[in-house]
């Protein structure tokens, strides 16, 4: 399935019963172009 849209977040609901044992989320990695106007940027938050 190709989507043109960025997706920034993703929800996880988990139940108190069980728990997460894996997750995995397919696609690419891309960065928000806003943050690119500068020539540095702060990545000790990431």
């Amino acid at each position: 399935m190709d989507v043109e849209q960025r997706f920034t977040h993703v929800r996880l609901r988990i139940f108190p019963d069980g728990g997460v044992a894996r997750l995995r989320v397919h696609g690419q990695v891309a960065p928000d172009p806003r943050f690119l106007t500068t020539t540095a940027f702060d990545l000790a938050a990431v």
